[in-house]
């Protein structure tokens, strides 16, 4: 199965969402949306794991959230990765009053590379994935869209848990299960 750990988005959060996604598409862009319900921040993509493997990822899971205090995060600015000039992935950004998120994220990668998984080289950069970039037919006018709508705001919420999540490709897009959550220590 497929894994991956992160910060769930709020209702109020994806319904801004589904109001960029509205203003960045347009006909003839070959772009896979990401749905709005299921947008999370991401502090560590697991990939393959083994049924044996999830309680000790979920004993990590726990302890790394028990050493954090909830944290407020602000979502909003977009962005493209790898670059402009070949844009892959359109994302939203988040940004901490206090370096909590990257903290986590740090943990889990360290911690984690213990019991198996490869540990993230890059440097973590808190985002949220809204839509994946099949081909750069009719890109432009996306481009415009994305520099005209750069400071979009999609609001404020406060950091409480971590989740485990279960991710499964299929036609229609991907289905996510919680199979665990960590609370953060409440402030």
């Amino acid at each position: 199965m497929r894994t991956f750990i992160a910060i769930k988005v709020p209702e109020n959060i994806q319904k801004n969402f589904r109001l960029i996604q509205k203003k960045l598409k347009r006909p003839g862009q070959n772009i896979k949306w990401v749905n709005p319900e299921n947008i999370h921040l991401t502090l560590k993509f697991l990939g393959e794991t083994k049924e044996t493997q999830l309680p000790q990822i979920k004993k990590v899971l726990v302890d790394a959230a028990s050493e954090f205090k909830i944290s407020n995060i602000k979502i909003g600015t977009l962005g493209v990765f790898p670059g402009i000039k070949n844009p892959r992935i359109i994302w939203i950004g988040a940004e901490e009053k206090d370096t909590t998120i990257a903290e986590i994220a740090e943990i889990l990668n360290n911690r984690l590379k213990n019991l198996g998984f490869i540990k993230e080289k890059r440097k973590f950069t808190p985002h949220i994935t809204i839509a994946r970039i099949r081909s750069l037919n009719n890109i432009t006018d996306l481009l415009n869209n994305i520099t005209a709508n750069i400071d979009f705001e999609a609001g404020e919420f406060k950091v409480n848990k971590i989740c485990l999540i279960q991710s499964r490709i299929t036609s229609s897009g991907s289905i996510y299960n919680m199979m665990a959550e960590a609370r953060l220590t409440p402030a």
